[in-house]
């Protein structure tokens, strides 16, 4: 049975936010409710307050970059479980139309996309705009240590699948990553030269080594942009992120 945020796909669940006394950041914290550690486990948003700046985070971490990943990670999850349902509606509308007049969008007739969770860029109305211009759409699949894409002709298609997140069935007709025209990429961040922080898992990553990166496209609200993130040498960055205030190029490094 679909949970309460996967039944209707702008119904997603928000805890209140407090009003008492502001709380601190703390390490302590951080490592307990990572998200790179408990996919089931929301950030409890009412715990911390957001810090003006990421330099205290990336302090906390030292020169460890997967230890500044995983508080950066928190800290752009905090901010994107505060939106409110009608923030994720505008934005995801306006994210969604400055897809549909990108030409790559445009000239693509096989889309990869995604279900959104945890606040995420919703794609119903780019799904809609696929099917309705005769696109094949396609959402992925975890099998085992990769993702596999599959087409869907209807969301309701879709069920719980692991970390509870909504996928095509294995029956369905799947396509090789590669002969997909264009990928919608979810994530945690971005930064202008195309590096994605994302759960930590690697699926994507894994993904994504397959496929050209004029073929990689990032959808992410505008506040999910940060000036620079942590990587190594595994993470594959993207061709250009979709924000709802415009089409970010991504300059290569």
């Amino acid at each position: 049975m679909l949970k309460r945020d996967q039944r209707d796909w702008f119904k997603y669940w928000k805890a209140p936010l407090t009003k008492k006394k502001p709380l601190v950041l703390t390490k302590e914290f951080l490592e307990r409710n990572s998200e790179e550690k408990n996919w089931k486990t929301r950030i409890n948003t009412d715990d911390l307050d957001i810090p003006d700046t990421l330099l205290s985070l990336l302090e906390v971490g030292g020169s460890n970059p997967e230890k500044q990943k995983e508080y950066v990670r928190s800290y752009f999850l905090k901010r994107r479980y505060r939106l409110s349902n009608p923030d994720i509606e505008e934005k995801s509308r306006r994210i969604s139309g400055n897809l549909a007049s990108l030409e790559r969008f445009i000239h693509s007739k096989r889309v990869g996309l995604y279900f959104p969770v945890r606040n995420e860029v919703d794609t119903r109305e780019i799904f809609s705009r696929s099917i309705g211009s005769g696109k094949e759409v396609y959402f992925p699949r975890v099998e085992g240590p990769d993702l596999t894409f599959h087409r869907v002709l209807d969301i309701n298609e879709l069920k719980p699948g692991k970390f509870d997140v909504p996928e095509p069935d294995s029956s369905s007709s799947s396509i090789e990553p590669e002969r997909l025209d264009l990928v919608l990429i979810p994530g945690v961040a971005f930064d202008p030269s195309g590096v994605r922080l994302g759960y930590g898992k690697g699926y994507y990553d894994r993904l994504l080594a397959r496929i050209p990166i004029n073929k990689r496209v990032a959808v992410a609200y505008s506040f999910q942009m940060s000036g620079s993130l942590p990587h190594g040498e595994e993470d594959v960055s993207m061709g250009l992120v979709a924000t709802e205030l415009g089409i970010i190029f991504c300059r290569r490094i």
